[in-house]
């Protein structure tokens, strides 16, 4: 079974939808641990690391920090994929009709919820919230 980290952002925690967004990833894939965290901006920058630097990123550490996050495991038969297809395009307006971003969202970087994009990062970001899981 393969694994990835799905985060619901602090847009969709304020406007509480965490377990409507919950309960389609339940429906989806196998739940194995979920935990509400409020990123420090230096847990943001260890976490975003790569985009330190991108124009975008001084958007993305604002919005990281200004309310909790659920960080959720998911396990699956290519759960890495299927879980990035219900996210959708990174800008909610331009995401499929259907997709998490799209119906929970609003606009980049208010898109709700985060996925790994690879099993390599996938390992990386659940080791950051879930050291126990390997």
């Amino acid at each position: 079974m393969e694994r990835t980290l799905c985060l619901i952002k602090p847009d969709a925690v304020k406007n509480l939808k965490t377990w409507e967004i919950l309960g389609r990833l339940d429906f989806s894939f196998n739940v194995i641990a979920i935990k509400k965290h409020q990123f420090s901006r230096e847990e943001v920058k260890k976490f975003y690391a790569e985009h330190i630097g991108k124009d975008y990123y001084p958007g993305v550490e604002d919005f990281m920090v200004s309310g909790p996050i659920y960080a959720i495991i998911l396990e699956g038969t290519n759960v890495i994929n299927r879980y990035r297809d219900m996210l959708g395009y990174y800008d909610p307006p331009k995401a499929h009709l259907n997709s998490l971003r799209r119906i929970y969202g609003s606009v980049s970087p208010a898109n709700a919820v985060h996925g790994s994009d690879s099993e390599e990062s996938a390992r990386r970001e659940i080791s950051f919230f879930f050291p126990n899981f390997k």
